[in-house]
């Protein structure tokens, strides 16, 4: 692993294999974009954040959380498929998926932590920073919405 200013370059035992992001501190979240890989064709690529198992996990929001705290990861463009799971030794990987077909270069995730509380107002920050789509229902921001409490 090398590190120029915001670039991370990883090296791998394959001396064919490399690959580059680009890593961004925002206010209250990461920000992870690949901005090379090599072999250009590599068929695909996982990036895994391992952590503490908590009490829940949800695949659709790819997020790992208890009563008090939420690790979250977030896809900022088409290129990455974020999930959630648990690995063989106990512990939880979010993991971003990226496949050739999609491309490498460009894509972005975001890595969230935060108290719980704090949760729906750092991800409507994502979306507002990032221009992705804040569906609202109701007036208020979907997830917030005494319509979606009733669904």
């Amino acid at each position: 692993i090398r590190r120029g200013n915001d670039i991370l370059e990883l090296q791998f035992p394959d001396p064919s294999v490399k690959v580059a992001l680009r890593i961004k501190a925002a206010k209250r979240y990461f920000v992870f974009e690949v901005v090379q890989v090599s072999p250009e064709n590599m068929e695909a690529m996982t990036i895994e954040f391992p952590m503490k198992k908590l009490d829940r996990k949800s695949t659709i929001t790819s997020a790992n959380f208890s009563k008090t705290f939420v690790a979250n990861l977030f896809a900022l463009n088409f290129a990455p498929y974020c999930t959630v799971y648990a690995a063989k030794d106990g512990s939880m990987r979010l993991a971003a998926n990226f496949l050739k077909r999609h491309g490498y270069n460009g894509g972005k995730l975001a890595l969230l932590g935060m108290p719980r509380k704090m949760f729906f107002e750092v991800a409507k920050d994502v979306q507002k920073d990032h221009n992705l789509p804040s569906p609202r229902l109701g007036g208020k921001w979907l997830r917030e919405s005494e319509n979606i409490k009733r669904s």
